[in-house]
């Protein structure tokens, strides 16, 4: 793909992304407390913003962080799906 093609593709994506709510992944019982495990809570969130068609996975700051104690898929419905982190 040339560079203009994929810039094109990813304005395409970004615009595309912007009209999906986000999703936050407290909604799905994330807790922060750098003690619980918030694998599931996480990856429930991944799941929901894949089953939309994508958007943004919101994860609020906290100070003690989220505890991941397993990775993350990197599939959904069999296709592969990567993200991107925004701080």
């Amino acid at each position: 793909m040339k560079l203009v093609e994929t810039l094109s593709f990813l304005v395409a994506l970004g615009a595309a992304a912007s009209l999906f709510a986000a999703v936050n992944v407290r909604d799905f019982g994330a807790k922060g407390d750098g003690v619980t495990d918030d694998t599931a809570a996480i990856q429930a969130a991944i799941d929901a913003t894949a089953a939309q068609g994508g958007g943004k996975i919101v994860i609020p700051y906290s100070p003690k962080g989220y505890r991941i104690a397993a990775p993350a898929r990197e599939c959904a419905n069999g296709r592969p799906c990567r993200a991107q982190l925004v701080v």
